[in-house]
């Protein structure tokens, strides 16, 4: 498993002109009426480096792909975007705090269906219970769609 420490706001603090929060606005591009930013989609370790040396490996990616598989089937992101960097944190962190059951009642999943387990599994907050890449493509919701 690659891991990668890393301070984020020692990484941003490098930038011309960084400051310690944005508007979506000022660094996303904007496509049609939609803000794209990445922010919605980052993983609570990610989140919690900008402010101490956290351990991020590749299970942070398996995070962002959850929130989009989320979005697939719901139709809806999980963490609905703010205008603010810090509110989407916010409600990143306070999901992450969440025993399961409460966080699969937030998110509207049936633990009782496989896609919505997957998905479930995919936003643990720990990234070691988060499934590899290798087992995401192995789950019977997604290997029946693969290849």
């Amino acid at each position: 498993m690659a891991v990668k420490e890393f301070k984020a706001d020692a990484e941003l603090s490098r930038l011309p002109g960084a400051k310690a929060e944005a508007k979506i606005h000022d660094r996303a591009q904007m496509e049609g009426n939609h803000v794209v930013d990445s922010s919605d989609y980052t993983a609570p370790e990610m989140i919690r480096a900008r402010n101490q040396s956290t351990l991020v490996t590749e299970r942070a990616a398996i995070w962002s792909l959850g929130v989009m598989l989320f979005k697939i089937t719901k139709r809806v992101m999980p963490f609905p975007a703010n205008e603010w960097v810090s509110e989407s944190f916010s409600l990143i962190l306070d999901f992450a705090e969440k025993g399961w059951v409460a966080r699969f009642k937030q998110l509207g999943l049936d633990p009782t269906d496989r896609l919505h387990q997957l998905i479930g599994e995919m936003l643990d907050p720990d990234p070691l219970k988060r499934p590899s890449a290798q087992a995401v493509l192995a789950h019977p919701s997604i290997a029946s769609h693969a290849g």
